[in-house]
Parts: C-alpha cells; sequence; structure tokens
C-alpha cells in the first residue's frame, strides 16, 4: 500500500537546506584559498570571485556575441586540468552554449585583450556531476582567461 499523502516539499525543504548549508561551507573554503594565496579579489551577486588583470578594449562581450578565449582550469587545489596550450581556445556564443556559467559571467568583464581571473564556486562550474572527466562533483575551480576575440553578431 502506497501512501499518497506525501507532498514533494518533505523532500525537497531537507535538500534545499543541505545545498545552501554545502555553498556556505564552499564560500568559506574560497575565501580561506583567497586570504591564504594573498589574492586581491572582488565578489559579484552570483557569488564569481574575479581579478581583472588586464581590461582590454572598451567594448564588453554580451549576450549573443561569439568570443575566443585561451584560458587555464585549476581545481582549487592547484592542479592545473584543462589548457588552451593543450586543449585548443575555446569559442563560444555568450548566453547560448554549454559553458559553465562562471566562465561566461567572466568573460564579460573584460574586453578584447583583456585578461581575469576567476574563482568559480561549484554552483556557477559543474555543479553536483563533475565534468565526467577531470572536474569532481562539487568543486571549485581556478580560471584564468584571455579574451582574444570578440565577433559581434550581424
Amino acid at each position: 500500500k502506497h501512501n499518497m499523502d506525501i507532498k514533494p516539499e518533505q523532500y525537497s525543504e531537507p535538500l534545499i537546506n543541505a545545498n545552501k548549508t554545502f555553498i556556505r561551507l564552499e564560500d568559506g573554503d574560497i575565501d580561506f584559498f583567497i586570504k591564504r594565496h594573498k589574492l586581491q579579489m572582488e565578489r559579484s551577486e552570483t557569488g564569481l570571485r574575479y581579478n581583472i588583470i588586464e581590461a582590454g578594449d572598451s567594448y564588453l562581450p554580451k549576450e549573443k556575441d561569439k568570443v575566443n578565449v585561451s584560458y587555464t582550469t585549476k581545481l582549487i587545489t592547484g592542479e592545473l586540468i584543462y589548457s588552451s596550450k593543450k586543449d585548443g581556445n575555446k569559442v563560444f556564443e555568450i548566453g547560448k552554449t554549454d559553458e559553465i556559467n562562471g566562465l561566461q559571467e567572466g568573460v564579460k568583464l573584460v574586453g578584447k585583450g583583456g585578461k581575469v581571473l576567476l574563482i568559480i564556486p561549484s554552483y556557477l562550474a559543474y555543479g553536483v556531476a563533475g565534468d565526467g572527466y577531470m572536474i569532481r562533483q562539487r568543486m571549485p575551480l581556478i580560471m584564468e582567461i584571455e579574451l582574444n576575440e570578440i565577433i559581434k553578431p550581424n
């Protein structure tokens, strides 16, 4: 006999609270990392940490622009996992892509020729799934991005 009186909220509430707790703990880990490495980082409304190393041109990319970036991606442990030197540049359309939210948000901070250091919380990266290859679940990432080109839509 099934109990049909169970409401979805009875399951979702504890999950939401657990997730909020995880985000708070991860936030603390990121802050500790920033302090330990004496980094100067800004924090966006979403929780993305960034440091604009070079601003680049005055035109900042926006939705529907295509960008070409060179990058390195490291785990917060410092381990290099991906880089454009090895894997080729990333070319993607902002707002219409499967690139992670943290990268899409970060690339909009600089113009062509700009460089930005990002510390991306897992919820703006690959979240609870990881990327299926090198990035474990719930793993904050450190990305250094250089914006090589912006292609505006016609």
